[in-house]
C-alpha cells in the first residue's frame, strides 16, 4: 500500500495553533495575574504576623490559662492544691 501524500489529508481549522502574538499575550496576562495573587499573599503573611492583638488581662499572664477553667493543681495561691509552706 502506498503512503498517502500530503495532499490527501485534511487539517481541520479547530485543531491549528493560536497565532504567536495571542500566545505570548496569554502567557503575560497568566503570569500577571499569578504574581499578583503571589505578593497578595505575601503582603497579607506580612500583615497577620507583624500584627500582634493586645489581649484582655485575663487572658495575657502567664500561668492563668482559662479565665473559667479549673486551677492546676500543686501551684500556690491559685486555688488549688496548696503549696509547701501553706495551709
Amino acid at each position: 500500500m502506498l503512503p498517502k501524500s500530503r495532499r490527501d489529508t485534511a487539517h481541520l481549522v479547530t485543531e491549528a495553533r493560536k497565532p504567536r502574538s495571542e500566545d505570548i499575550a496569554d502567557r503575560e496576562r497568566r503570569y500577571l495575574i499569578m504574581m499578583a495573587f503571589r505578593v497578595a499573599c505575601f503582603v497579607l503573611t506580612i500583615v497577620l504576623f507583624a500584627y500582634e492583638p493586645k489581649l484582655p488581662e485575663r487572658y495575657s499572664g502567664p500561668g492563668q490559662g482559662a479565665p473559667d477553667g479549673p486551677s492546676v493543681p500543686g501551684q500556690p495561691g491559685d486555688g488549688g492544691v496548696p503549696g509547701p509552706g501553706q495551709e
